[in-house]
């Protein structure tokens, strides 16, 4: 029993302890797609269109529910991993969400539509690396909002 019990710490010590704890240095930690960042590189991010509170207008679904409260298994944001090319485009588009925590809790047509909300995005300002474009990971969050209806009877 006691083996267990130190086992399950464990895991839950690595689980929620934040990485920010322990002492590594910044540049042995970020990556790019090309390489590790060497602290003299000037790195820019790659942009939405009109920037972020663009980006979290856009990537938004409104979901129809009856009167009441939000159902306490609804997820209410979906998170995509996608790559930024040198020329803007969007590709490489994964699901980060873990399926265990979607399982259940969201519909097939949900995801689908966040699929190709953020497979379908408008070109973006590509991010840059000392001056020169280049292609890179980002992380974004599809927003699921419960839109209720009356039911008039």
């Amino acid at each position: 029993m006691s083996i267990l019990l130190r086992n399950l710490f464990w895991v839950c010590f690595f689980l929620f302890v934040p990485l920010s704890l322990f002492p590594f240095p910044e540049s042995e930690l970020v990556e790019c797609r090309s390489g590790i960042i060497e602290d003299e590189d000037v790195i820019v991010l790659p942009q939405f269109p009109g920037g972020e509170e663009a980006m979290k207008k856009y990537l938004v679904i409104d979901v129809l529910m009856p009167e009441g409260n939000t159902p306490e298994w609804l997820v209410d944001r979906i998170l995509y991993s996608i790559v930024v090319t040198a020329s803007g485009e969007i590709s490489d588009v994964k699901l980060k969400t873990p399926i265990s925590k979607l399982k259940g809790h969201i519909s097939k047509e949900i995801l689908d539509k966040a699929y190709w909300l953020v497979k379908n995005m408008p070109k973006w300002t590509p991010g840059t690396r000392n001056g020169l474009p280049e292609d890179m990971d980002y992380i974004v969050c599809v927003k699921i909002n419960s839109v209720y209806r009356e039911d008039k009877k």
